[in-house]
Formats: C-alpha cells, sequence, structure tokens
C-alpha cells in the first residue's frame, strides 16, 4: 500500500473517535444518542481530508503517521474540551481549521525546509524570547500560579512557548544535523574509557583473589595500578589504565553536576513553601 493511501485510512479512527466521544456525551447529558456525533465526526473526517489531499499534491512522499496522529491528538482535545464547556469546543474546533491553514501555508511558504537552517540562532533566540515573555510584568498572564500565557489587552490571551518549543525544535534539528559526527565520535569515545575502565576493574578483583600470578603482575601485590590481561588492548586514543584512573574527572563532573541539581531543588521547595504559608 502506498503512502499517502496509508494516511488516508489511518485518518479513519481518528473520525471515529470523534464521533464515539461526542455521542459519549450526549448520552452522558441526556441519556439519548443523538445523530449530531455524525454531523461532527463527518466534519473532522473532512477537515482532515482536505489536509491529506493537500499533502498528497505537496508531499507525496512525506511519513504516512504524523498527520493521522495529529489528527488523533486534536480529536482528544475537542471531545475532552466540549465536556467541559461547550462554548470552549467551539473555539477550539476554530483554532483546530486556522491550524490547517497554517500548516498548509507552511509547506507552501517553507519547501525547502533547509533554507531555516541559515537562521537558526535568529530562531533559538527569538524563541528564548518568547519563553521569557509571560514573565514580563504588564502583558504576563497568569493561571493557576503558572506564567504562561500573554495578554493583548483587549483581544486575547496565547502562549508564546508553545511558538517557542517549534522554534527549539527547529534549532536543534539544524545544529544536530551539523554535529551529528562529532557527538558520535564523542559518545562512541566515552564508551571506550567506560570498558576499558571495566576491563581495569576486572583485572584488579582477579588479581586480590590470586587468580593471576602476582610475580607476573607485581603492581597487583602492591595494590597499585595493573595492566590488561595478555591478548586485550586499550583504544590508542584512550590511553593506559593509569592514564584513565588519573583522568578524565569525569566524577567531578558528575558531582559537580549533582550539586547544582540539589541546590537548585533546595531553593525552588524554599521558594514553594514560602509562597503557601498563610500570609
Amino acid at each position: 500500500m502506498r503512502e499517502r493511501n496509508r494516511e488516508l485510512l489511518a485518518l479513519i479512527p481518528a473520525s471515529l473517535l470523534v464521533t464515539a466521544g461526542f455521542a459519549g456525551v450526549f448520552i452522558q447529558r441526556s441519556n439519548a444518542l443523538s445523530n449530531v456525533s455524525l454531523t461532527y465526526g463527518a466534519i473532522f473526517l473532512g477537515l482532515c481530508v482536505a489536509g491529506h489531499v493537500f499533502i498528497r499534491a505537496t508531499l507525496p512522499h512525506a511519513d504516512p503517521y504524523l498527520f493521522p496522529l495529529a489528527a488523533v491528538l486534536a480529536s482528544f482535545g475537542i471531545v475532552m474540551i466540549y465536556r467541559i464547556d461547550s462554548t470552549q469546543a467551539r473555539l477550539q474546533a476554530q483554532w483546530f481549521v486556522l491550524g490547517l491553514i497554517l500548516f498548509a501555508a507552511t509547506i507552501v511558504i517553507f519547501r525547502d525546509y533547509r533554507k531555516l537552517e541559515r537562521y537558526r540562532y535568529l530562531i533559538m533566540a527569538v524563541s528564548l524570547v518568547l519563553l521569557v515573555l509571560p514573565r514580563l510584568p504588564g502583558i504576563g498572564y497568569s493561571a493557576n500560579g503558572a506564567y504562561l500565557g500573554v495578554r493583548i489587552p483587549g483581544l486575547f490571551v496565547f502562549q508564546p512557548p508553545e511558538f517557542a518549543k517549534i522554534g527549539l525544535v527547529v534549532f536543534l534539528a539544524s545544529y544536530l544535523r551539523d554535529t551529528r559526527q562529532v557527538l558520535v565520535m564523542g559518545a562512541r569515545r566515552i564508551v571506550e574509557v567506560l570498558m576499558a575502565v571495566d576491563i581495569e576493574e576486572d583485572v584488579f578483583q582477579l588479581g586480590l583473589r590470586g587468580t593471576i600470578n602476582p610475580k607476573a603482575h607485581p603492581t597487583i601485590a602492591g595494590h597499585g595500578k595493573c595492566s590488561p590481561p595478555s591478548g586485550v588492548r586499550f583504544p590508542s586514543h584512550v590511553g593506559s589504565p593509569e592514564t584513565i584512573r588519573k583522568g578524565p574527572p569525569m566524577r567531578r563532573w558528575i558531582a559537580a553536576l549533582l550539586l547544582l541539581a540539589g541546590v537548585g531543588f533546595v531553593a525552588v521547595n524554599g521558594r514553594s513553601t514560602a509562597q503557601q504559608q498563610p500570609q
């Protein structure tokens, strides 16, 4: 089955979820099943099929599962919001339609997404600014003690961190694409160092139990540094066991990170406790 046909078939469960969800809400409210649930499911399926046709025409080799997964998430959100407030659910449906329009516009404008790599640091800077906006006085909006939104006076409230997430993903994708070889080599070296340390510890324990002749390995008899057993070679860039035991200072880095994490936890916990105390 072709990719686009799999995508089209995968959209059917999303529309069925909308139909079943609305049917469940109607039964809970009025103890009766209404045809409106079928109408909502058909409208949702029609919107998704419109998006599918656009993808089929513009991106015939795109991933066939991302769009259906997004449709499933949207169906859950609309039904859950409708169960709480039908007015907000209609507003959420409008945002869903707007999201489809912006999705199509993004494909048309950024047909060659690699062009974004030229502006990755600018995108990262804008994303960081968007993350800070909810904390700025005057425009920051707090809901249940969380500063996630920005209030535009007289218009609406929106959450800039949601846009910041997209920008950070674009930046990380571009940055990791350029540095993937360095990261792979670094990870490979860390694995080799850990394997070398593990081999050294095994040899040392064998020497303590008398499995290895101390005369052949005099350093073991003195509980000092030891050499690897016959046939075991350390990678040339890793170094000898003596070098490994002296460095790198990996334990100090781990200890420093744990210390910083503990300080941050104590600071946040203390601030939360102070805010919960009665005025």
